[in-house]
């Protein structure tokens, strides 16, 4: 079975694809391997960056430490003041509360004072976060416990579970005097404080493009943009705070929140964080990515959730500016591995590839190979190999022909090639009208000369009279050997006349000439010139019957055209 053969073209080509397509596969690859990698240190680098925000607000905005540093700034002169003025006139601690309320977020600071016979309230609103304490048997122990010490100067409300869990929601400051102290709400995060703090942070974090505080207190929802003096109206836009975060977190992070069903849910918070502290989401398009973080209790009580949610826009572009120009960079090493290897493809099919289809091409079609556009000397030396080996080939054919043409103990063309040659002639008459003529001869008396003389000597007669003859015609004319002394002559003659004076003129040549300085030889000669209705056998058995004729006739004589058509 006949193995198949691949061109050397084909075979390039397909090194050509493998050698790209393995390269491109290392491009791919090391693209999948930057993005990998720098997806993953983008990610690190923004939980990180959001993990100390968290600590940030965990740490920074502690509200015993506020709401202390608020209360001791109280005149509690004033406030003495205040308090004998409302032993005998029962009305709000508006100056006091105004001051405290000037600059705050969620809520309101909410003032009560308590003396050992009297409570002067300020907050009356009947959907008040905390306890009123209208209760005169509750502030009064409370009263007690302050002033015998059983609790410290200032306290927070893990101290008051023995007594009440309504205590939960309030702190205790002692005044100065003893004789009374005052109790204010919870309700506190000035706001020129949180907003100072959010600018600090930007100016910190450059790539931090916004920031966002929104509180939470049992699931009541607050931003840092607005302010509710009244409790009326903090309560009354709860919902719409609640709704705006929905659609906010939804939009950002590309999620399908059912906002109606989750604005039933009663533990928003876990519904949108679960398990975890950070959602976010990176959007390449614009460069920035959507931070959600969840700071743990502010306050620390397992009934009051007071949460901080940060929603954070970082702009990456810094980040991505770096992994634009590694990919810059990798995209130029693709493009200069893809034109080296435009390059060697050429070069190889140059200096290779090329060399040898001209080398096959100039074999196949018997032509010599150029080797002046050789580069490769290994090339050229193989192509002067063959070149020199295809002319020692051409001359052996060339011997080899002139053995087949030729007759070998005269040297002149042979019957076969005067078969092949009268064809030719045929040929270039039908096709270009070129007239011919064809001779034939035969030695006169030739059996006599090799019985008198043997055929050494007859052999000898037959060398020298075709020197004879091919000295006589002309170089274009062809001299044949067709029998053992029987002769061939294919010429070009100007017209029949000329054809038989041709004829004549080697009559008497030979004639004249002494063969082996011994004898003469005559010959008899037949000639004709070629006519339409002609054939290769037409032409020869005419001839060969003129020379047969001269032999009859007393030999030594030529049979032409004209004298077959006189008689």
């Amino acid at each position: 079975m006949k193995k198949p053969s691949v061109s050397l073209k084909s075979v390039n080509i397909i090194f050509f694809v493998i050698l790209v397509s393995f390269v491109a596969l290392i491009g791919i690859e090391q693209y999948r391997y930057i993005k990998r990698e720098f997806m993953t240190e983008l990610q690190k680098r923004i939980e990180t960056n959001t993990y100390q925000l968290q600590d940030y607000f965990k740490n920074s905005f502690d509200r015993l430490h506020h709401v202390f540093n608020k209360t001791s700034q109280l005149d509690f002169q004033k406030l003495q003041e205040v308090k004998e003025y409302f032993d005998t006139i029962d009305k709000p601690l508006e100056p006091i509360h105004k001051r405290l309320n000037e600059n705050v977020i969620f809520g309101t600071y909410d003032i009560y004072l308590i003396g050992p016979d009297k409570v002067i309230v300020r907050s009356t609103f009947p959907m008040d976060v905390g306890m009123d304490f209208k209760n005169y048997e509750y502030a009064s122990r409370i009263f007690d416990m302050v002033r015998n010490g059983v609790i410290p100067y200032h306290l927070s409300t893990p101290y008051f579970s023995s007594v009440s869990n309504d205590f939960r929601r309030y702190l205790l400051t002692l005044s100065k005097h003893g004789d009374f102290f005052v109790q204010i709400s919870h309700n506190y995060f000035p706001l020129e404080n949180v907003r100072n703090e959010v600018l600090l942070l930007k100016e910190r974090y450059p790539h931090l493009k916004t920031l966002e505080v929104i509180f939470s207190s049992n699931d009541l929802i607050k931003r840092l943009d607005r302010v509710y003096l009244d409790k009326k109206d903090f309560f009354k836009k709860h919902e719409k705070e609640k709704e705006d975060l929905l659609r906010q977190f939804a939009k950002d992070l590309h999620l399908d929140l059912n906002i109606s069903g989750a604005m039933r849910e009663k533990n928003l918070i876990e519904l949108l964080f679960g398990k975890e502290r950070i959602r976010y989401r990176i959007d390449p398009a614009s460069k920035t990515a959507a931070v959600y973080s969840l700071s743990e209790n502010i306050f620390n009580d397992s009934v009051n959730r007071e949460i901080i949610i940060l929603r954070s826009i970082y702009d990456l572009h810094g980040f991505y500016a770096g992994y634009h120009t590694r990919l810059t960079r990798l995209g130029v090493i693709m493009a200069l591995s893809f034109l080296m290897i435009m390059a060697i493809f050429f070069f190889v099919k140059r200096l290779f590839s090329d060399q040898l289809v001209q080398m096959a091409g100039a074999l196949k079609h018997d032509h010599d190979i150029e080797t002046g556009d050789c580069v490769v000397k290994e090339f050229k030396m193989v192509s002067d190999a063959i070149n020199n080996y295809r002319e020692k080939l051409k001359r052996k054919n060339r011997e080899l022909e002139m053995l087949s043409h030729t007759d070998p103990l005269t040297g002149v063309y042979n019957r076969r090639y005067f078969g092949k040659m009268l064809e030719e002639y045929i040929y270039e008459y039908r096709r270009y009208g070129r007239r011919f003529a064809l001779l034939v001869f035969d030695i006169d008396n030739f059996k006599q000369i090799n019985d008198e003389y043997g055929h050494d000597v007859g052999d000898e007669v037959l060398r020298e009279i075709t020197n004879v003859i091919a000295h006589e015609i002309r170089m274009s004319d062809l001299l044949f050997r067709i029998g053992g002394e029987e002769f061939a002559i294919l010429f070009e003659p100007i017209d029949p006349s000329h054809a038989e004076k041709i004829a004549t003129g080697l009559c008497e040549s030979v004639r004249k000439h002494r063969f082996l300085n011994r004898f003469h030889v005559t010959i008899s000669i037949g000639v004709s010139c070629f006519r339409e209705d002609d054939d290769t056998f037409s032409l020869y058995k005419r001839v060969d019957s003129y020379t047969y004729r001269s032999k009859k006739s007393g030999k030594d004589r030529v049979t032409a055209d004209e004298k077959e058509t006189d008689e």
